[in-house]
């Protein structure tokens, strides 16, 4: 697992997750995490949460839980600096693990740790 701390707005965000990916621009993958927010209307975004749907069936036909998409946009910004996408899990929303992308933006402060506590990223 890893820890992430982010600290925004005043205030700090402690959360966990088994995997972690920091984006800059000029990757491929802050691009598209760009057009996804755009495709959603919610500039600046903030945060992202994606939740797949789940079906009954083999074939995939037969929806069981519909997909979930949450998008919260982050106004006084301009550009971010970075986005981290990590996995999330939410019983109550999908029985499978989602995606979260969360926007960093300058003045913005955020740490990546590996299990002992060691910083594997600053933001």
């Amino acid at each position: 697992m890893f820890s992430i701390k982010m600290t925004k707005d005043g205030s700090t965000l402690l959360t966990e997750a088994a995997i972690v990916a920091v984006h800059y621009p000029q990757s491929t993958a802050f691009e598209d995490a760009i057009y996804y927010a755009a495709s959603l209307d919610v500039m600046p975004p903030d945060v992202i949460t994606t939740f797949p749907e789940t079906y009954t069936d083999s074939l995939c036909e037969e929806v069981d839980v519909p997909g979930l998409v949450t998008a919260q946009s982050r106004d006084g910004h301009s550009f971010p600096v970075a986005v981290i996408v990590t996995d999330i899990e939410d019983e109550q929303a999908s029985p499978l693990p989602g995606v979260n992308y969360q926007f960093v933006y300058p003045g913005d402060f955020a740490i990546v740790f590996d299990h002992s506590g060691s910083v594997l990223e600053e933001v």
